[in-house]
């Protein structure tokens, strides 16, 4: 996100609408490893950026400063704002990305809601000088809600959620992507997204489109409509091969979406009221 708004490009189907500036605060990551994804990232976009594209997008990191340099605590609401308020109106940053609230912040307790009170007015501050916040923040230990009060949720106006994508290789970056709130955004935010990034050294790229459990969604709604006496009837029905109607199938049971007692059940009823047609005669 940040690559494409500071260079006014196209990623996974989103564009920007023109280059701006961007501040991106980071807590935690190594500066080799940011340097490293950014030259991967950079060729991921629609059209890939070169370096000499990068000049909009600016860096406060914990690991490119020296230790007696202050870096910014955003639960101090006094010296630790100020420090990212001046960084944002010295670049003129549009976008001000906060990674991750963790690192970033001292909380004694993410649970109440005064502890979060300072990180959250630095949100409100930056929205006053015209800035979009992001903030970065890991997941409950169920890795379905943000982790910490409630408050956190209302002072913003979109929420997006990433979890690991059911079958997803050990070290690859795919995801499922969940907008839990969208206020006022757009209408492809409803359906959750499945996002990979496939790293070939020649050309990385992005993968995203409708989830696993989105995609199970139709088999579903085709078996409880107890017209197909088998899962391959109702895939058939919905242009899907074979194996990949099974595929769906565990998807279906693994999200919840139906069990095996229900979809047995479907096709049973499907069947018998398919008997019932063929020995009823008309007159």
């Amino acid at each position: 996100m940040a690559l494409a708004v500071a260079g006014g490009v196209k990623v996974m189907g989103w564009r920007a609408e023109a280059p701006r500036p961007v501040l991106y605060v980071d807590g935690e990551m190594d500066r080799g490893d940011l340097v490293e994804r950014l030259d991967l990232l950079r060729k991921t976009t629609h059209p890939p950026l070169a370096v000499g594209d990068l000049g909009r997008l600016h860096f406060l990191a914990r690991d490119c400063h020296s230790p007696e340099v202050e870096f910014p605590d955003l639960g101090d609401t006094d010296a630790g704002h100020r420090i990212v308020l001046e960084a944002a109106q010295a670049t003129s940053a549009a976008l001000v990305i906060l990674d991750n609230l963790s690192t970033l912040a001292t909380i004694e307790d993410e649970n109440s809601a005064s502890a979060v009170r300072g990180p959250m007015a630095l949100v409100q501050k930056l929205r006053q000088m015209g800035c979009t916040p992001l903030v970065v923040h890991h997941s409950d230990k169920g890795g379905r809600n943000y982790r910490g009060s409630s408050n956190i949720g209302t002072t913003f106006s979109h929420i997006v959620g990433l979890t690991p994508s059911e079958g997803a290789e050990p070290g690859c970056m795919d995801v499922t992507m969940q907008w839990s709130k969208n206020r006022n955004g757009p209408a492809f935010a409803q359906a959750p997204m499945r996002v990979r990034l496939v790293s070939d050294d020649a050309a990385p790229r992005w993968e995203a489109g409708e989830s696993e459990s989105h995609q199970a969604a139709q088999p579903a709604r085709a078996i409880q409509s107890r017209r197909f006496a088998n899962l391959v009837e109702a895939g058939e029905s919905l242009g899907l091969k074979k194996s990949r109607a099974y595929e769906l199938r565990a998807t279906m049971i693994g999200e919840g979406l139906m069990d095996r007692r229900e979809i047995d059940q479907c096709f049973s009823d499907a069947r018998e009221l398919a008997s019932e047609g063929e020995g009823s005669q008309d007159f």
